[in-house]
């Protein structure tokens, strides 16, 4: 992470000024009594507000219910909370994943759907639905899943139970954004000692790196890139480990998670994502 969730940073970039403070006065949602207001959480709405104007009004009016029933958009914190913890034990060692902070992927599913979509029940992270090739990445394994999630994190996902129980849903949207955040690149690396072979007829370089365990590539390196077999000659071999490893991570950011995840499918993804944390942070000013 780049910033703590709470930060400055979590919000919009843009500087606060009274220009903008002025330019926009959207009244607060009317809040009921079970989560009445303080002053300096009015204050805060108002200033988040004024930072997000280019984020449709409708929209953000629909996530700043979570101020009046906060109950139904932590409905998914005990998942959210679970998954995050377990992928930060599992790829924050030699795979070094930044500290991946919960809250943000609290604010991807407020910005997917919220408790009041229609399918916040079922498809809360958005995965799955039509026109969506995440799903299929996930499930087939394919890029760089199967580093990111090894099977107990993949298990019992289909495209059944992603497109309809909320916790596979999540679950498949936290692989693929992991997926997509990571970067990776093949290696080949020496697994034993070098020894020699003399080469026989109709022998090449990739029969004999099949039958020692390595790649026709790191024979060359071997025995000079520029090497011609001869029946008779003595080469040396060695076998090698083969694979990809995760290399980098991209920042956790709303900016990098558009980029990303969301693909710009949506310009406002990142500010969509900075006002549900402003919003989170509201929440747990005291009342």
């Amino acid at each position: 992470m780049d910033a703590a969730f709470g930060s400055k940073k979590w919000r919009s970039q843009r500087p606060l000024s009274a220009v903008g403070i002025a330019a926009e006065r959207l009244k607060e949602p009317n809040l009921s009594a079970e989560f009445s207001m303080s002053p300096e959480q009015k204050r805060a709405l108002h200033l988040l507000n004024s930072a997000s104007s280019s984020v449709a009004l409708g929209w953000r009016e629909g996530v700043a219910l979570a101020l009046d029933s906060p109950g139904e958009w932590m409905a998914y914190d005990g998942t959210i909370k679970k998954l995050v913890q377990l992928v930060n034990e599992r790829l924050g060692g030699s795979s070094k994943l930044p500290k991946l902070d919960w809250h943000l992927i609290r604010a991807m599913l407020w910005t997917e759907t919220g408790a009041k979509h229609p399918q916040w029940r079922t498809k809360p992270m958005q995965i799955g639905v039509v026109g969506d090739a995440g799903m299929g990445v996930v499930l087939a394994g394919a890029e760089n899943v199967g580093l990111v999630a090894d099977a107990e994190l993949r298990a019992n996902l289909s495209a059944e139970t992603v497109r309809h129980q909320p916790e596979a849903n999540i679950r498949a949207g936290l692989i693929y954004l992991l997926n997509r955040m990571c970067e990776a690149k093949s290696f080949e690396e020496a697994d034993g000692a070098v020894s020699e072979h003399q080469v026989q007829k109709g022998e090449t370089f990739d029969r004999i790196g099949k039958q020692v365990g390595c790649s026709a590539q790191w024979l060359l390196k071997l025995n000079g890139q520029n090497a011609r077999l001869a029946v008779g000659q003595v080469v040396k071999v060695q076998a090698t480990r083969r694979g990809r490893r995760i290399t980098a991570w991209k920042a956790f950011t709303p900016e990098n998670l558009q980029d990303r995840y969301n693909g710009n499918g949506d310009e406002r993804y990142a500010k969509k994502l900075r006002y549900c944390l402003g919003v989170m942070e509201i929440m747990e000013l005291a009342p």
